[in-house]
């Protein structure tokens, strides 16, 4: 197993991933990804070549097994300032994500909600559970006030010239580069 990388690594990660069958599946496909992991927060089964729908999510006081995982609402946009990839490490990003987000989980099905840096988390490794990298949710970033704050007499961070209260509903800026 290896991290993908480059053009190939985008062709590869938009394909479509099998979903987990079992419990016993989803225990082997997680422990593997903790071995791959290295000092990363989290990781997804398609970032490392494993065509399995299973992320996780590992940060010091929470941790997430994303098992057949979708996104079913969310709230709060936010920017993600400067989010890397495992399959990209030198690149960063600013992407639209949301601040609170609620998911199905599980061979269950469960509902979990997450916020902060879960919830953007999670939001990155369900989208490649879906063949949607972080390259598919891009914005333009234009300039930000000192503490990460957009107000709403500023320009939008979009990039599209407009008043912020005019344009994007985005509040404020994250940054979650430590995928």
């Amino acid at each position: 197993m290896f991290a993908l990388k480059g053009d190939i690594a985008l062709e590869l990660l938009r394909q479509p991933v099998k979903k987990v069958e079992s419990e016993e599946e989803a225990h082997v496909l997680i422990k593997t990804l903790e071995s791959l992991m290295g000092n990363h927060t989290s990781v997804s089964g398609p970032e490392l070549g494993i065509r399995s729908a299973v992320a996780i999510i590992r940060l010091p006081n929470y941790s997430l097994n994303l098992i057949n995982s979708e996104i079913i609402s969310e709230s709060d946009p936010i920017i993600s300032h400067a989010e890397t990839c495992f399959s990209f490490p030198r690149l960063e990003l600013n992407c639209l994500r949301y601040e609170n987000v609620v998911l199905r989980n599980g061979l269950s099905g469960e509902v979990v909600q997450l916020s902060g840096k879960a919830a953007l988390l999670a939001q990155h490794h369900v989208n490649h559970l879906h063949g949607v990298v972080y390259h598919d949710r891009m914005i333009k970033l234009a300039e930000v006030r000192d503490d990460n704050t957009v107000k709403n007499s500023d320009a939008c961070p979009c990039g599209s010239k407009r008043k912020f209260s005019e344009c994007c509903t985005t509040t404020t800026c994250q940054s979650i580069s430590s995928f």
